[in-house]
């Protein structure tokens, strides 16, 4: 530990971990095809479009939910070109800013050089948030949002001058609107944030008024702004998300945070020792550290309550947040540790079992999204340029999808729309497993084709039909 007493010890450790964090993103960035989800988004984030068309697509298809992060895809995509490769990238930004940011607000809540790097380290090597940099979807852009806001509540909470109080308070509410109206259970943060302040602020009340005064400005810019989405939010009686089961409260997802059952176990046997050991540090009132358990419990508790009471709203990725506290907490207790033999088993066996767990889940990848360029490459392998997709209400967002891949406009490839032009082609039938109830037979018979082979793909079945007269 001594040395990381200097400076400059500090920059040269930290910066090879963030470069790591960095080269671990952008690994094998374009991997995987998109899913439904991301296919979704790729078609509301269509720069061509208009505001007005933009708005009108959000709304159609994910009544209203994800508009924040569309809109900022849509003007990426404008800048950079609307191509599914490039979609990529804009989670993979947000997801490398949150490595720093992150490290920081460890930093503010223990100025500890251990931390620091721990903090570090424990972020640029967790698979769930490498994960998501990955995905076109909004998770990575909540999470920086989370950080941020975190870090300007912080600062608000310090006694400063007034113009320092002004500059935070604007950013605060900036931000903190951003991620509410980004996503909603965001919510959640700030009913921990407003706990917080009661609790450790009852005695002070301007503080109470000033801290309260931002976080309503916050809700009252975002019910204000997003009205319409929020409304037909809260008019969902039917959700897609199963209601929980026993097994929720035996690894409170857990093993999806940290890439296994094992590390699952690990780091949540660790949280729980961690507060235990420290459990009259943290629920001292000076403490700044109760905020962040209070997320953890709210994150978990509040979905719950609501699944229990109207319809099953909690999934892991929702809570993404929560692995903020959740890293901290560790980082910062475990460099408090004065027992040396103890800090040095739990560093240990933190960098030992991250570096394994990421190795495994980086380097050993399996495919787990719908293969459609191996789809394509088959059909060019096979001299065939025209695609059928299983009849489904959704295929205008996969023949987007599909559409704007640079192998299928480099090859001319065209959709057969027509059933009548099944009869006078050679086509590749195309099923997408999920989207379809995994029933992928063709709805009409074709006497003028030849089913001439089929494969199982990664959710997705396909099927090449040679015509007879050809």
């Amino acid at each position: 530990m001594k040395f990381l007493t200097k400076k400059k010890n500090i920059f040269f450790l930290s910066i090879p971990i963030l470069i790591a964090g960095i080269f671990l993103r952008h690994y094998q960035i374009n991997f995987e095809n998109y899913w439904f989800d991301e296919i979704v988004t790729f078609w509301v984030s269509d720069p061509k479009l208009n505001f007005t068309e933009t708005l009108k697509r959000n709304f159609e298809i994910n009544d209203g939910a994800h508009l924040i992060f569309n809109f900022i895809t849509k003007y990426f995509f404008y800048i950079f070109g609307y191509s599914p490769k490039i979609g990529r990238y804009l989670p993979f930004i947000f997801s490398v800013l949150s490595i720093p940011l992150l490290s920081y607000l460890s930093y503010l809540y223990f100025p500890s050089k251990v931390n620091f790097i721990l903090s570090i380290f424990l972020i640029s090597f967790n698979w769930y948030l490498i994960s998501y940099s990955q995905e076109v979807r909004l998770y990575s852009f909540q999470f920086l949002l989370s950080i941020i806001s975190l870090i300007f509540f912080y600062r608000l909470c310090q006694k400063i001058n007034k113009k320092e109080q002004i500059i935070n308070s604007f950013f605060y509410i900036f931000f903190t609107t951003l991620a509410i109206s980004n996503h909603t259970f965001f919510l959640i943060i700030i009913f921990s944030k407003f706990v917080y302040i009661i609790f450790k602020f009852f005695l002070d009340r301007k503080k109470i008024q000033f801290l309260l005064f931002n976080i309503f400005f916050s809700v009252t810019l975002f019910i204000i702004l997003m009205n319409k989405p929020l409304i037909i939010q809260l008019s969902i009686n039917e959700f897609w998300i199963r209601q929980i089961d026993i097994y929720f409260f035996i690894d409170f997802y857990f093993p999806r945070f940290f890439g296994s059952k094992l590390m699952g176990s690990l780091f949540l046997l660790l949280l729980i020792f961690l507060i235990i050991k420290f459990k009259k540090e943290i629920f001292n009132k000076s403490n700044k550290l109760i905020l962040l358990l209070l997320i953890i419990i709210t994150s978990y508790s509040i979905p719950l309550i609501y699944s229990l009471i109207f319809i099953p709203i909690l999934i892991d990725r929702y809570i993404i947040f929560v692995l903020i506290p959740i890293l901290i907490l560790i980082s910062v207790f475990t460099s408090k540790i004065n027992n040396k033999s103890l800090f040095i088993s739990i560093v240990f066996l933190l960098i030992t079992s991250s570096l394994v767990n990421t190795y495994l889940d980086v380097f050993k990848r399996q495919v787990s999204k719908p293969e459609f360029n191996k789809a394509i490459d088959l059909a060019l392998q096979n001299g065939m340029k025209k695609i059928y997709l299983k009849d489904n209400k959704h295929n205008y967002l996969i023949i987007n999808y599909l559409q704007n891949i640079k192998t299928f406009k480099k090859n001319k490839i065209e959709f057969l729309i027509n059933k009548k032009d099944l009869l006078k082609n050679d086509f590749l039938f195309i099923c997408y497993e999920p989207l379809n109830g995994f029933k992928c037979s063709l709805s009409s018979k074709l006497e003028n084709s030849n089913l001439i082979d089929q494969k199982n793909l990664q959710l997705l079945k396909i099927f090449f039909y040679k015509n007879k007269n050809l």
